[in-house]
C-alpha cells in the first residue's frame, strides 16, 4: 500500500516510494522507482493514491508543458466485474490549500493529514515530532506496505527531491523485474522478484514484471469520481492557472 501526509501548517507534501501487489500471502514491491506518487509544477502539486495505471496518465496529463483542463484523464477504470480508482490531493502552490478528491485521510485536527496502510503509524509520529518527512520514515518502518525513500515538496517554495528524470509505469515494471522483491506475509521472508516469479512449485508463477498489477492501495473501497468532483478539480485548475498566468504577464 502507500503511506501519504500533508501538513498544512508548514505546506509539506510527502509520500513514501513503494509501488507493490498483493498476491496471496505474498506482496510484490519495488522502492525508488523515480515514478513519484507526487506531481509538482508551478501552481502546486498532486499527491495520488491507487490504480498505478490511472496515476502514469494522471502523472503525464499534469506534468505535460501545457496543462489542458479539457482533457483531465480517467479516473478509474473497469477491471473484470470491479473496479480500480484513483485518489488525488491538489495542494496549491504559495497557500498550502488542500483539495481532496475521492479519498480517505486520517486527520491530525487541522494541522494536518494522512491516508494510505501506513496512516495511522504516520499520524501517531506527527503527533510527537510535528514532521511530515519524519512521519513517512516511520511508517515505511512499521508498515510492510510502504517502503524506500521519502519524497517531498515544500508548496510554499517548490523545494522537492523528486526524480528530475520523467519516468512512466513501464520504467518500474522494468525495475522490477530488475530488482523487485517479493515478502511473504506470514513468515515475513523476502527475495527476489525473479527468483519467485521462476519458482516451477506454483501453477500461479512464471510470471514477468509485465503480469503484475502495480498500486499504491489507499485501503479503501474502489470508487467512481462524481461529475461534481471532476468539475470541481477543473475549476480549482483553471482558476490556478489564470492566477498564474496573470502573475506572470504582471512581473
Amino acid at each position: 500500500m502507500t503511506t501519504n501526509a500533508i501538513d498544512r501548517i508548514k505546506q509539506m507534501i510527502t509520500s513514501d516510494s513503494r509501488w507493490s501487489s498483493e498476491r496471496g500471502d505474498f506482496v510484490i514491491y519495488v522502492d525508488d522507482t523515480g515514478f513519484d506518487k507526487i506531481a509538482d509544477r508551478e501552481i502546486g502539486s498532486i499527491i495520488c493514491a491507487g490504480d498505478a495505471i490511472l496515476i502514469d496518465q494522471w502523472r503525464q496529463w499534469f506534468m505535460s508543458p501545457q496543462l489542458n483542463t479539457a482533457a483531465m484523464p480517467r479516473t478509474e477504470r473497469a477491471v473484470g466485474s470491479g473496479l480500480e480508482s484513483i485518489t488525488v490531493s491538489y495542494v496549491q502552490r504559495g497557500t498550502g490549500r488542500v483539495h481532496t478528491y475521492n479519498g480517505w485521510y486520517l486527520d491530525f485536527g487541522d494541522h494536518a493529514k494522512f491516508s494510505g496502510s501506513g496512516a495511522v503509524f504516520a499520524h501517531d509520529c506527527f503527533t510527537r515530532n510535528r514532521c511530515a518527512i519524519t512521519c513517512i520514515g516511520s511508517a515505511v518502518q512499521r508498515d510492510p506496505f510502504s517502503g524506500g525513500n521519502t519524497m517531498f515538496v515544500d508548496a510554499a517554495t517548490g523545494r522537492n527531491n523528486l526524480s528530475r528524470a520523467f519516468r512512466t509505469l513501464a520504467d518500474v515494471h522494468t525495475e522490477l523485474d530488475n530488482r523487485g522483491e517479493v515478502m511473504n506475509m506470514k513468515n515475513g521472508k523476502r527475495m527476489p522478484f525473479k527468483v519467485w516469479a521462476a519458482d516451477p512449485a506454483s501453477g500461479d508463477r512464471a510470471l514477468s514484471a509485465k503480469d503484475i498489477t502495480l498500486s499504491a492501495p489507499t485501503g479503501q473501497p474502489s470508487r467512481a469520481w462524481t461529475q461534481e468532483e471532476r468539475d470541481e478539480f477543473k475549476s480549482v485548475l483553471d482558476q490556478d492557472l489564470a492566477r498564474h498566468m496573470s502573475e506572470a504577464c504582471s512581473d
